[in-house]
């Protein structure tokens, strides 16, 4: 993962499925007294875990830095490529809050690689630059290798030696880390997903648009 990644391995904390590192950033980050600004509509469970670790929450539908600033979270929830609305969020935008708050800025990339197959734009580059990001990733979209349950949490080393320590002792079993593995092995087969997901919905939109009484809204 390190070397896919351009990171060091130590920056790395692997889980059941990104849904389980998600639970475990919660677990140590979150608590009664931590605010968090969350951009929806969302991936579900960020919004189960907040309420569980009975943190503030406040949900935005557009996020700038200005509000960042004004709200003050001590962690900000992005999720992009966004589940359910594919939208993405520009990278810079992301530098940007990340620099402008002192808390987390936690960016659930289980979609990246459908959208961005090499990774061109994805948070993982900011780490560097700003400790304070997480990205989380998985093996169940574009690999479509829901079933093994891995997923991935890339941080500054700091931070994921913290996460380290409240892991559980045995995240991921023996058979799913070698297909995780051969899976890596193989990684120009993200493009392949990524052309066919193109073709599938240039498939799909053109069909939309011969629909009566129909218009497309929005960048689709």
């Amino acid at each position: 993962i390190a070397h896919w990644l351009n990171v060091e391995s130590d920056q790395i904390v692997v889980g059941n499925g990104s849904d389980q590192l998600i639970d475990l950033i919660a677990k140590v980050f979150l608590g009664p007294k931590v605010t968090c600004l969350v951009k929806i509509p969302t991936f579900f469970r960020i919004i189960d875990v907040v309420r569980e670790r009975r943190s503030k929450l406040i949900t935005v539908s557009a996020l700038t830095e200005k509000l960042v600033v004004e709200l003050n979270p001590q962690v900000v929830w992005l999720c992009s490529p966004n589940n359910p609305t594919g939208e993405t969020i520009n990278p810079k935008l992301i530098a940007r809050i990340a620099q402008k708050t002192k808390g987390l800025v936690v960016v659930d990339e289980a979609y990246q690689e459908i959208f961005d197959p090499e990774n061109k734009f994805s948070a993982v580059k900011l780490i560097k630059e700003h400790k304070n990001i997480l990205v989380t990733k998985s093996f169940s979209k574009a690999f479509g290798l829901a079933g093994i349950r891995v997923g991935m949490c890339i941080s500054s080393k700091e931070i994921a030696e913290v996460l380290e320590k409240n892991q559980l002792n045995f995240p991921i079993s023996t058979n799913s880390e070698q297909m995780a593995l051969k899976a890596l092995d193989n990684i120009p087969f993200l493009t392949k997903v990524h052309d066919h997901f193109a073709r599938e919905r240039e498939f799909l939109f053109s069909r939309i648009d011969k629909l009566p009484n129909l218009e497309r809204g929005g960048n689709s």
